[in-house]
């Protein structure tokens, strides 16, 4: 079973985007920040990062960044969740190492 961590400060998002990758037969690992979502994905290796883009503190990029810089985790694919009207950041998260980007809303056939 492939393994995706979701890491989202919005807890209504991360609860639903986290029971649809359940129901899809993901096995999901969740943090409400960036710090966290760091460690943990250093802990677990997972098969996939979704991480929101905007959090405070520690945003996605950082994460991106801290996940980056690390030889064992550097290979995950990283996939940012952000609102619609902020495509222009998904597009410079390209340039700068994101796999791809998810915009918000969406639904079981976006992941």
């Amino acid at each position: 079973m492939k393994t995706v961590l979701v890491i989202e400060d919005n807890p209504d998002i991360l609860q639903n985007t986290a029971e649809i990758l359940s129901q899809a037969h993901y096995r999901v690992l969740t943090s409400t920040n960036g710090e966290e979502g760091v460690a943990l994905a250093q802990q677990e290796k997972p098969d996939l990062v979704l991480c929101d883009m905007l959090m405070p503190n520690f945003d996605g990029y950082s994460v991106l960044r801290m996940l980056g810089i690390n030889p064992a985790t550097a290979h995950i694919p990283f996939i940012f969740l952000m609102a619609k009207a902020d495509k222009n950041e998904g597009n410079m998260g390209m340039n700068l190492g994101v796999d791809d980007y998810i915009t918000r809303p969406f639904d079981h056939l976006s992941l």
